[in-house]
């Protein structure tokens, strides 16, 4: 999947397309105003991610296990 954003008006924005290659998520968790949910690409593997809905406010929170071994694989 791709991560998307929806504002009040309706107009939709891909968040999804980010360092190499797309983007792909699992597992949500939301504040008010910032969501967080572990993310996958090629270069970091599966780590933390945030987005607060924007495509330059969407990205990785840190790379706990470093170059494309994901967390909780190492």
């Amino acid at each position: 999947g791709v991560l998307w954003s929806v504002n009040a008006a309706g107009a939709t924005t891909n968040l999804g397309n980010h360092n190499a290659g797309n983007l792909r998520y699992d597992g949500i968790a939301a504040t008010p105003d910032r969501i967080f949910f572990q993310g996958y690409n090629s270069t970091t593997g599966r780590e933390l991610w945030t987005s607060d809905g924007t495509v330059s406010g969407t990205r990785l929170v840190r790379d706990l296990y470093t170059g494309s071994t994901s967390t909780g694989s190492g």
